[in-house]
């Protein structure tokens, strides 16, 4: 809008941000690539300086993630690299000579046949330790709609272990 200043609350500003950074930078770090990571991450943060008035002060951090998600789904449709993750993961990932490393890898595997959906909903819940509640808010749907997606989620990936060998993916 121009010609209108804008009135922000700079301590509250101030205070969402050293609260939550770490959360959100965590959120973000494990869905893109370094190198976007912190572009993500200033987006984030840019977009609730400009709707600081919408930002939940209770808690912020659903409506934070909910922003940081969206914003790493445009930067994946910008870069057109949706498997790129799933490649350069691989390409870290050790030979499997010892059962846990054979354990993780085939978990990988079967992480990486999931939907996109999928992961990011194991990923919230496991990786992030959001809540079912937390993760309704992120997704913009009511709690038992979050627990019926995790809890199919779930049951698809333990479906995918059982097709994943030692050795990679079944065909």
């Amino acid at each position: 809008m121009k010609g209108r200043p804008v009135r922000v609350d700079h301590q509250r500003f101030t205070a969402l941000y050293h609260d939550t950074y770490r959360t959100v930078h965590a959120y973000v770090y494990r869905r893109l690539p370094p190198d976007d990571v912190a572009d993500v991450v200033a987006e984030t943060y840019l977009a609730a300086w400009r709707r600081l008035d919408t930002v939940p002060v209770a808690d912020p951090v659903p409506w934070l993630l909910a922003t940081a998600r969206n914003l790493v789904m445009t930067a994946w449709r910008t870069r057109r690299h949706r498997t790129a993750l799933t490649v350069a993961l691989a390409e870290l990932t050790p030979v499997a000579t010892e059962p846990d490393v054979a354990e993780r890898l085939a978990v990988f595997h079967a992480v990486a046949r999931l939907s996109a959906a999928d992961r990011d909903l194991l990923l919230a819940s496991a990786w992030d330790g959001l809540s079912t509640g937390q993760i309704a808010a992120v997704l913009g749907c009511s709690y038992n709609a979050a627990a019926m997606r995790l809890h199919r989620a779930r049951t698809r990936l333990a479906d995918a272990l059982q097709t994943v060998t030692v050795e990679g993916v079944t065909p």
